[in-house]
């Protein structure tokens, strides 16, 4: 399912949350890890470097998966997150000034396409700046030596409204285990509560797109846990499967630990889950 309605939502301030259910990208072959760049990000010019135009399509590529309302402008908050991506760092107050000295931005005014091009072609042209400093904050995004984005998986979140007086915006980058509060909280409201010993249980929650299963060890050691799915149709568990070797999940002490069963999209048929889950 690719939509949730809502028919009727009372007044108040609501925060979206997409759910992937646990949608996992294959990891890179062996060869395409070690095979050398074969795209140039910057070009020499005489004595001076300029942006390659395959270094160009790519940022411009970037610029629009964080315009996040495609108002065509990166805002304060959007800008972050692509600098949290990277650099491992959040913007500072002087930063975003300089920011906007640099590129003479008004108050109030986001950063265009043409002065997010202009901001990185600031390092692309600095002697300083290497090839391997432009490909790091590529990779970190999702990219690879071909300039293909095989490490992220972007999608488009659409909302349709029967009122005029809706105020959307993007919000500020989250932390996964700021968000796997918030979820565990709403789920463990909304599941079917297992236990399995005295100090192992489980929770598990489920619709049309797949299966959640929280696992919470209250005791005071590390728990270890297989869990298999080897009997159910149409189903898939976000963790290497093996019939004869199922995964084993560590667990500490206090935690809890989210398992994902997803329904394969491939298929129209029902996901029938038969999860056999031991501690171990």
């Amino acid at each position: 399912k690719s939509y949730i309605e809502l028919n009727d939502l009372p007044k108040g301030s609501y925060e979206i949350i997409p759910i992937t259910f646990g949608g996992v990208l294959r990891p890179r072959t062996r060869e395409v890890n070690e095979r050398p760049p074969i795209k140039t990000l910057r070009e020499t010019r005489g004595k001076k470097f300029s942006m390659s135009k395959d270094y160009r399509d790519a940022l411009e590529y970037i610029f629009d998966v964080f315009d996040f309302n495609d108002n065509k402008q990166l805002d304060r908050n959007e800008y972050n997150l692509w600098t949290i991506r990277t650099t491992g760092e959040e913007i500072t107050n002087e930063d975003w000034l300089s920011i906007r000295d640099h590129v003479s931005l008004d108050e109030g005014e986001g950063i265009s396409k043409e002065n997010f091009f202009k901001l990185n072609d600031f390092e692309v042209q600095d002697p300083d700046t290497t090839e391997t400093d432009l490909w790091a904050g590529l990779k970190s995004i999702g990219f690879n030596y071909a300039l293909e984005l095989d490490m992220m998986c972007p999608f488009e979140l659409t909302v349709h409204v029967n009122e005029s007086n809706i105020h959307l915006e993007s919000t500020s980058f989250v932390e996964l285990t700021e968000i796997k509060k918030i979820l565990i909280k709403f789920l463990q409201n909304k599941s079917e509560k297992i236990k399995i010993n005295s100090t192992v249980q489980c929770f598990n929650y489920h619709d049309d797109c797949g299966s959640i299963l929280i696992v919470e060890n209250k005791g005071p050691h590390n728990v270890r846990i297989s869990a298999q799915v080897v009997n159910s149709n149409n189903a898939a568990l976000t963790l290497p499967i093996d019939s004869r070797k199922p995964p084993i999940i560590n667990i500490r002490h206090e935690t809890s630990q989210i398992i994902w069963f997803a329904h394969k999209l491939d298929s129209l048929r029902p996901m029938e889950l038969d999860a056999n889950v031991q501690v171990q």
